[in-house]
């Protein structure tokens, strides 16, 4: 075979990024054209090899007219040739931007085809959709975003791997794929859109790379070298967002953090930490610009103690006195539901704040802080247990205490008082605070012997 040294490149590639595993189902988005009817035959073609089982999709956008009958007929022909069942669907991209949200009719039209992808994914239980994506069309991407003053989450957005999306074919060149066509003699289809320089990408594939190459002929391979140090340095630059982001408190759908503890993280860290968070809270995974991010780090440093950032989306921040906000619509606290009466264990709510769990364990758990994580002899309970609202008399004896204090004044005293609402107590059948999830443990709660059994109070957020 004369693709052997491609087909050996990209094996490779799979298995330095871990794109498939033995076993795995792969759904195959095929066009038509000539990436991903390539990426299908070498799939095809390496099944054994990387132990896979393979399904291709198809989805007509209805923009050219009956393009896409020929299209399905040449795919469906091609996979009853490499014996692959393939799956189905269109939509009238053109209906759907006449009565849509003002998007262009390449990002609905790219947004149509991620549902339906996705939607058979699930369907056939496959376990990761391949793209045809390759080296330029990685090139592309990076100028089109670089035009627009991205940043370094932009540079590596289109990844070898992308949660179920994998792309194979991001270590070739696109005249790698011509000969791989060629040579082994692969229909396929040509869109002519791509010499009409009507989207964004086709200007750059036809004009700007081709001046870029006049450069340095090799700047789509030095662009997917700038591609691989930015996904290094992004890597990195998560680990820490998500550290910052686990000591958010999450109040159905609100995340909340200390003024005062993003005033103490490095200003680059808050700007990623704010885009992530808006990200997750907004529609498709969107992005706050620069500029939106430089209003709310301009308020977080202003010192003033009310203060409201909108974004995209109806995704807001907001400043509330000591305690920084992200939402969605309002900014509202939903009110419990009623007393959780607690007669057997293992027992596992879930509330505002988060799940909270009560079980046996026969050892002292590692990592017992006495707010999210608590124990107690299990001798001490008087069942039935109860979980409620925090009242306004509530008083018991703090861990580590000799005297009764009331519930507001621990609460207010561990800097959450914004929350007192929202708190809750876990109380014996007697009426005796044990907990009071996420600030303190109650001194009845006192390990005397460690050879004794015990009950472990966790609140996991979420």
């Amino acid at each position: 075979m004369k693709t052997e040294g491609m087909n050996r490149k990209v094996l490779s590639f799979i298995k330095e990024w871990d794109l498939t595993n033995r076993g795995d189902r792969i759904l195959v988005a095929v066009s038509g054209g000539k990436d991903s009817m390539a990426l299908l035959h070498f799939l095809c073609t390496e099944r054994e090899t990387l132990g896979i089982d393979i399904i291709a999709a198809y989805f007509d956008h209805r923009i050219r007219d009956q393009a896409g009958e020929n299209e399905v007929l040449l795919i469906r022909n091609f996979c009853s040739e490499l014996g692959v069942p393939l799956v189905t669907g269109e939509e009238n991209v053109r209906r759907h931007v006449a009565s849509g949200r003002g998007e262009s009719l390449e990002l609905v039209a790219r947004r149509l085809r991620h549902d339906f992808l996705f939607r058979k994914s699930e369907e056939l239980k496959a376990d990761r959709i391949a793209l045809g994506h390759h080296m330029n069309d990685l090139a592309e991407t990076m100028l089109m975003r670089m035009a627009r003053g991205t940043g370094i989450r932009g540079l590596t957005g289109l990844a070898p791997c992308r949660g179920m999306i994998v792309r194979p074919f991001l270590c070739l060149e696109v005249q790698e794929i011509i000969s791989y066509v060629t040579i082994n003699q692969i229909p396929y289809s040509l869109d002519d859109t791509n010499v009409v320089e009507v989207f964004e990408r086709n200007l750059v594939r036809n004009r700007i790379l081709p001046q870029l190459k006049k450069l340095n002929p090799g700047a789509t391979k030095s662009l997917y070298r700038l591609f691989e140090n930015a996904h290094d340095v992004f890597n990195l630059v998560s680990v820490l967002v998500q550290e910052e982001i686990s000591g958010f408190r999450w109040f159905a759908g609100t995340m909340v953090q200390k003024a005062d503890r993003l005033l103490k993280t490095h200003k680059a860290l808050i700007a990623e930490v704010v885009r992530e968070i808006v990200s997750r809270l907004g529609d498709e995974g969107y992005t706050p610009s620069r500029e939106r991010v430089c209003s709310f780090m301009s308020s977080l440093y202003s010192g003033k103690s009310r203060w409201t950032i909108e974004f995209k989306g109806d995704v807001k921040s907001s400043r509330i006195g000591s305690y920084v906000f992200f939402y969605r619509g309002k900014l509202e606290f939903p009110t419990e539901r009623k007393d959780e009466v607690i007669t057997e264990l293992p027992y596992y709510g879930d509330f505002s704040i988060g799940r909270i769990s009560v079980f046996r364990l026969s050892e002292k758990p590692d990592a017992v802080t006495g707010m999210d994580v608590s124990i107690c002899p299990e001798d001490e309970l008087r069942f039935p247990l109860r979980i409620r609202k925090c009242s306004p008399g509530d008083r018991f004896v703090p861990f580590g205490m000799n005297e009764e204090r009331s519930v507001k004044r621990v609460v207010h005293d561990a800097g959450e008082s914004a929350f007192l609402a929202q708190m809750l107590v876990l109380e014996d059948c007697e009426g005796r605070i044990l907990w009071v999830p996420d600030v303190r443990t109650s001194e009845l709660c006192r390990s005397h012997c460690r050879g004794e059994n015990v009950v472990v109070f966790s609140l996991e957020r979420r």
